[in-house]
């Protein structure tokens, strides 16, 4: 599932993501970010994702989990 993490925000979300609990649960969480103009790399959802593996690898700030992030995408 890290994968999704890397994906760019511009690009559509595949049968298989949708098809995940994570996404029935965390798909209706509203964007809080004003998605009009800025610069968004990431979609919403891949950045929870990667905040709760993060936690579930004993990460408890954010400069790890910032780190842990880095370290998923080589």
């Amino acid at each position: 599932m890290l994968s999704y993490i890397n994906k760019k925000i511009e690009e559509p979300i595949s049968e298989a993501w949708k098809s995940t609990l994570f996404h029935e649960i965390f798909s209706k969480v509203s964007e809080p970010r004003r998605t009009s103009k800025g610069n968004f790399r990431h979609q919403l959802h891949n950045i929870l994702l990667l905040v709760l593996f993060a936690v579930l690898c004993g990460m408890d700030e954010w400069e790890e989990i910032e780190d842990f992030g880095i370290e998923q995408q080589h």
